[in-house]
């Protein structure tokens, strides 16, 4: 139930121009009203020109950033793959590695063992020599002979 006039004014308030309340007490003097129409949707257009060149350059400034900053994501992604790819060479190799120290060391493990069983076969062997040693000295102070031994 506004009359047309508030109609207009109001939607062109909405839209960015004047604020209703500065002319809602001018209602009733309809030539007062329609210079401060006309005065705003002036003052409007000239804004909406500069707007615009302002929004041109800003559109213009955010397009060129928008640009940088694709490169520099492209830049990133592709430093990002390049150690990806690096980084699956490097641990294939240590899985290798791995593998061939694990073998190394279960070698080296069975070489300690043949190790240890020639060690006690060796003082085994020793250990017969000397009983053989020691049974020859008896048998030849049995018999009345210096006993030989043996290097």
């Amino acid at each position: 139930p506004h009359s047309p006039i508030a109609t207009i004014v109001n939607n062109f308030y909405e839209h960015g121009g004047i604020r209703f309340s500065k002319i809602s007490n001018r209602l009733q003097n309809p030539h007062e009203l329609a210079s401060i129409v006309l005065t705003s949707l002036f003052t409007s257009t000239m804004t909406e020109n500069t707007t615009t060149q302002q929004t041109k350059a800003k559109d213009n400034d955010a397009s060129k950033l928008i640009h940088r900053l694709k490169k520099q994501l492209e830049t990133v992604l592709n430093e990002n793959m390049k150690m990806r790819k690096q980084g699956e060479t490097d641990s294939k190799l240590i899985m290798q590695l791995s593998k061939n120290l694990e073998r190394v060391s279960m070698e080296n493990a069975g070489l300690k063992d043949d190790n240890d069983r020639l060690n006690q076969r060796l003082d085994e062997v020793e250990c017969e020599k000397t009983d053989l040693t020691r049974h020859m000295q008896s048998l030849c102070s049995a018999f009345g002979r210096k006993a030989q031994t043996t290097k």
